[in-house]
């Protein structure tokens, strides 16, 4: 299951934004281990997350970050799945 595009976002019907608040979300975006401990999975979860496409990284220099929208869709896609 791959992230959204952005092309992707632009097809669907309009509707109100995402609001990553909504999750609890206080951040814009989020480090690696601070998304481990929102999202309650280890360093091993992240990376096949990373790997098969639901959750997409953002390079900042040599930081990683995930930004709080994208770990919103991801949780919900997960809920929607279950």
């Amino acid at each position: 299951m791959a992230m959204l595009t952005t092309e992707d976002l632009r097809a669907l019907p309009q509707c109100e934004p995402l609001d990553p608040r909504a999750f609890g979300f206080t951040k814009i975006a989020y480090s690696a281990n601070e998304t481990m401990d929102q999202l309650s999975i280890g360093r091993t979860s992240l990376h096949y997350l990373v790997k098969r496409g639901e959750l997409r990284p953002a390079r900042l220099g040599k930081k990683t970050l995930f930004l709080a929208a994208d770990l919103a869709m991801f949780l919900i896609k997960r809920r929607e799945a279950a």
